[in-house]
């Protein structure tokens, strides 16, 4: 193998591990720049992906019979879409986060895209509601260097899971989804 190609694979392959690896790495193994609630008792309940019409107000109507509050990382192009309801959120009380304006992981997105859709996204939520939201959450937890910048830059809070109820998966029973959430729950 020539030299040069050596030196070409070499710094593509740094390249990769500081914009994709090293960000997954530091925050969700090691923790560090993730916000957590572990200086405080008790645990937080988070939904993502929203706003939806169908789900979100079935979910808002369980929270309050509970008296229970969340915090719902919203998509902006969704929360465009449903106003409403991001505002029915927020009147009962909840966390509004941001979960960037589309819902793409931070590996298929270039420096200036990422900071694009992430202030998209802030900015959608903070002309629905008139507040800025201070919490978000990567799509699938999925970091590059560039969101690493940008939250920190924007002195915003990233907020990871450390119990997942994988509530994606169809085949999961509610049973299934909530078993999951309390063994790895800490508190």
């Amino acid at each position: 193998m020539p030299a040069s190609l050596l030196y070409v694979l070499s710094a593509v392959f740094i390249l990769i591990f500081l914009y994709f690896l090293l960000p997954e790495f530091l925050l969700h193994v090691l923790g560090i720049g993730s916000w957590k609630r572990q200086f405080s008792p008790g645990v937080a309940l988070t939904f993502d992906d929203g706003p939806d019409p169908n789900y979100t107000p079935r979910l808002l109507e369980i929270l309050d019979r509970q008296n229970v509050k969340a915090c719902f990382f919203l998509v902006g192009e969704k929360a465009e879409k449903y106003p409403e309801i991001v505002n029915m959120i927020r009147d009962r009380g909840h966390i509004v986060g941001c979960h960037g304006y589309l819902h793409r992981h931070a590996w298929l997105m270039s420096p200036f895209k990422t900071w694009e859709l992430w202030d998209k996204g802030i900015n959608t939520i903070e002309n629905i509601t008139g507040t800025i939201p201070d919490y978000i959450r990567p799509p699938w937890g999925g970091c590059n260097l560039a969101l690493a910048f940008w939250y920190l830059a924007r002195r915003k809070k990233m907020v990871v899971w450390n119990a997942h109820g994988m509530d994606w998966n169809a085949a999961r029973t509610p049973g299934q989804i909530a078993g999951r959430v309390v063994k790895h729950a800490k508190e």
